[in-house]
């Protein structure tokens, strides 16, 4: 038998380490935004910062979640699930930075939230849509 404590263990151990450095980096840009960088580029590399983290966790959730194996479920239908899920969120992370990195300032925000916006809602479509792979056997 196998004990899953270790995995869990560094998995935690990961989690903490992305979140200090997500902090730091944004506690470094608050310092420095009001005298050495101007407060719009501190908005927007707060918005890329943002993008990315929504995009490496949903390119990393699709793999973190309950192996196939365990589940009682089509793995066909559930597998196609999850990369549409990874991918669709991943893509909208990116393009939530890529907002912040293009859009004029004025409409980063707007045009950022919609971007992301939209490719939760596929997801929720999809999920509406298709059902489960759980709802399709029962």
């Amino acid at each position: 038998m196998t004990n899953p404590f270790p995995t869990s263990r560094n998995a935690i151990q990961r989690v903490l380490i992305n979140a200090s450095l997500i902090i730091a980096i944004a506690v470094a840009i608050k310092l420095l935004s009001p005298d050495h960088i101007s407060p719009n580029l501190a908005a927007r590399l707060f918005g890329i910062l943002l993008g990315a983290v929504v995009a490496i966790y949903a390119n990393d959730a699709p793999k973190a979640l309950t192996p196939l194996l365990r589940m009682r479920c089509d793995p066909v239908a559930e597998q196609a699930m999850r990369r549409f899920t990874g991918w669709s969120l991943t893509l909208g992370g990116v393009a939530y930075a890529a907002a912040w990195l293009m859009a004029p300032i004025e409409s980063a925000n707007t045009i950022a939230i919609c971007l992301l916006g939209a490719s939760v809602l596929l997801v929720v479509a999809r999920l509406v849509v298709g059902g489960t792979s759980k709802q399709s056997r029962a």
